[in-house]
């Protein structure tokens, strides 16, 4: 197993989010489109990642004959679950432009605590994580 793959996805995500946070800088009502795109492209990326970590990464380092992964990986996946829950929940709020324009500040202030989350489990990842594949 490679977190080649994994790593690389994670930088699309955060060029999104990037791409995103630019729009809002630029106006979130007169950029609602092209968020949306934005964040239903970001939320294509994001399921296709969870679903190879669930698939792949998740069950090798549970198999794992050191209890440390294992007790480290069970720990990410519960905290995963949540994480990913929580945006499920924003990106449908927001999947279309009128739902952004009816809401632009909550939008923007919901984003943010994604966009936190997001980094944050990907600092996690990339620094604990993906250092215990075998």
């Amino acid at each position: 197993m490679t977190v080649d793959l994994y790593i690389k996805k994670h930088r699309v995500i955060q060029d999104y989010l990037k791409e995103i946070s630019g729009y809002i800088q630029n106006g979130t009502l007169d950029n609602a489109a092209a968020i949306s795109d934005a964040l239903n492209k970001m939320s294509g990326v994001l399921k296709m990642h969870l679903a190879s970590e669930d698939e792949s990464l998740y069950p090798t380092l549970l198999a794992s004959k050191d209890a440390h992964v294992r007790i480290v990986t069970k720990s990410y996946m519960e905290e995963m679950g949540d994480l990913a829950k929580s945006y499920t929940e924003f990106a449908t709020a927001f999947n279309t432009p009128s739902k952004i324009a009816s809401n632009p500040s909550g939008f923007e202030t919901k984003f943010e605590k994604i966009k936190y989350a997001l980094h944050f489990r990907i600092n996690r990842e990339e620094k604990e994580l993906y250092k215990l594949e075998p």
